[in-house]
C-alpha cells in the first residue's frame, strides 16, 4: 500500500516509516471497513512504538479526509493513500 505524507510535524523519517508500517498492519489485520477496530489498533500501537511521558495519541480514520480536528500537538502525521480507496489517517501526540 502507497501512502502519500501530507503533513508532518516533529517526526523523524524513520518514525514516519514506522506509522505507515503501523496503518498497514491495521489494514491488513482489522479490515478496510472497520474504522474502529484500524483506529484502536494504530492507537495501541503509536502508544507502544512512541512512548512520551504524560501524552497520549490520537488517531482519526477517515475514508474522505474532510475533517477538521483542533489541538496542540507534539508530534502529528497526516496520510492519504490516493489510489482510488481515499483513505486517510491522522494521528496526533498530544
Amino acid at each position: 500500500m502507497v501512502w502519500n505524507i501530507e503533513d508532518s510535524y516533529n517526526m523523524s523519517a524513520y518514525e514516519q516509516e514506522t506509522f505507515i508500517k503501523i496503518v498497514n498492519s491495521a489494514l491488513h489485520y482489522k479490515g478496510w471497513n472497520n474504522r474502529s477496530a484500524v483506529s484502536k489498533y494504530v492507537w495501541e500501537q503509536c502508544q507502544k512504538e512512541f512512548p512520551d511521558s504524560g501524552k497520549t495519541w490520537v488517531v482519526l480514520y477517515d475514508t474522505n479526509g474532510n475533517f477538521s480536528i483542533y489541538t496542540a500537538p507534539y508530534k502529528k502525521i497526516f496520510l492519504c493513500e490516493p489510489a482510488g480507496n481515499d483513505e486517510w489517517i491522522y494521528a496526533a501526540l498530544v
